[in-house]
């Protein structure tokens, strides 16, 4: 009885120990899962330019390594983080759905044509989870006309939520709104708008 008491026991044991350490978000694909209103980016009004513009597809000019990380879990100090690592394209990614955000309030974005090119690299595009889920993304932005630079800024795009613990779903979110943070921060931008009148 002892024995199967203590075997028992150690089974117990054994699978706690084991259902602590989660599998690791590794390759995933980045899937699109905003949750973020668009109603401060309608509020822009882009919609009320005459500019055709063309979204180029974005530099991937992160540091981060490996080149494919977007995210990793600081919660546990002492047993490390755990990353999160994507075989998805994140230029793609970025640009793709930052074209169909700003679709989304009305600016006239083209495939190819257009009247302005914006250009970009991506310096930062990172979730960090410890208590929350924090998203990052940071592109230095070149507006051409013609073939002339109009006008240069870097953007933000943040997110913060709550979440599951090292949750996949939580990840995409928090990436997700993230773009949309910084389409709706460059739809603000008065000096960008101004360039396309």
């Amino acid at each position: 009885m002892r024995t199967l008491f203590l075997s028992i026991l150690s089974l117990a044991f054994a699978s706690t120990v084991f259902a602590a350490k989660p599998a690791i978000l590794d390759n995933v694909e980045l899937k699109w899962r905003a949750t973020t209103d668009l109603k401060d980016l309608v509020d822009a009004n882009l919609g009320a330019l005459p500019a055709k513009i063309t979204i180029a597809k974005f530099k991937d000019a992160r540091t981060v390594e490996p080149k494919n990380k977007v995210g990793e879990n600081k919660e546990d100090e002492k047993g490390g983080a755990l990353p999160v690592t994507t075989s998805s394209d994140v230029s793609d990614f970025v640009t793709e759905n930052l074209r169909q955000t700003l679709k989304k309030s009305g600016l006239d974005v083209v495939d190819s044509g257009g009247t302005y090119t914006l250009n970009g690299e991506i310096t930062d595009y990172f979730v960090t989870e410890t208590n929350t889920y924090q998203g990052n993304l940071m592109v230095k932005l070149t507006l051409t006309k013609g073939g002339k630079v109009v006008w240069k800024n870097t953007v933000i795009g943040t997110n913060k939520r709550f979440g599951r613990s090292y949750k996949l779903d939580n990840y995409l979110e928090t990436l997700s709104d993230t773009v949309v943070d910084f389409a709706t921060k460059l739809a603000q931008n008065s000096d960008f708008k101004a360039q396309l009148k």
